[in-house]
C-alpha cells in the first residue's frame, strides 16, 4: 500500500509542477496585449510539451546511462549538443510555423533560456532523489 502511494505521489508531484510551468508564460505574457510579431500562445503550449519530453528523455536515459564516475563527462557533453540542437530546431519550427514571429534577441532568449533550467533542475532532482533513495535503504538494513 505504501509502494503505491509514492508512486502516486510522484505523479502528482510531476504534474502539478508541470503544471505550474505551463501557467508561467501565461501570467507573464498577456495574450490579449501581445503585440504583433510576437510568440502566440500556442507556441508555448507546444514547445512547452517539447521540454517536457526533452525533461523525461534526459531523466530515463540520459542521466540514467552516463551520469557516472566514469562517463560524466559524455553527459555533459550530451546535454550541451541538447541545448544547441534544442535551440535550432525551435528557431526552426517558429520559422516555418510561425512565421509571423518577429526573430529578435528577445526571441532567441525565450527560444533558448527553457532547457537550460530543465537541465540542471533535472540532474538536481535526479541526485536528491538517488541521495533519498541511498538514505532510506539503508536505514531498512
Amino acid at each position: 500500500m505504501a509502494t503505491q502511494l509514492s508512486k502516486y505521489r510522484t505523479v502528482l508531484i510531476h504534474a502539478a509542477v508541470w503544471s505550474i510551468l505551463f501557467v508561467l508564460p501565461h501570467l507573464f505574457f498577456d495574450g490579449r496585449s501581445v503585440q504583433p510579431g510576437f510568440f502566440p500562445g500556442s507556441w508555448f503550449i507546444i514547445t512547452n510539451l517539447y521540454n517536457v519530453g526533452l525533461f523525461y528523455f534526459n531523466a530515463f536515459l540520459l542521466y540514467s546511462k552516463w551520469l557516472n564516475k566514469k562517463k560524466w563527462w559524455l553527459y555533459v557533453l550530451t546535454i550541451a549538443a541538447t541545448v544547441i540542437i534544442s535551440y535550432y530546431l525551435k528557431l526552426w519550427l517558429t520559422q516555418v510555423f510561425y512565421p509571423g514571429v518577429i526573430l529578435d534577441n528577445w526571441a532567441h532568449r525565450i527560444l533558448f533560456f527553457p532547457p537550460v533550467p530543465f537541465r540542471f533542475g533535472l540532474v538536481e532532482i535526479c541526485c536528491l532523489q538517488d541521495f533519498f533513495f541511498l538514505e532510506m535503504t539503508s536505514h531498512d538494513r
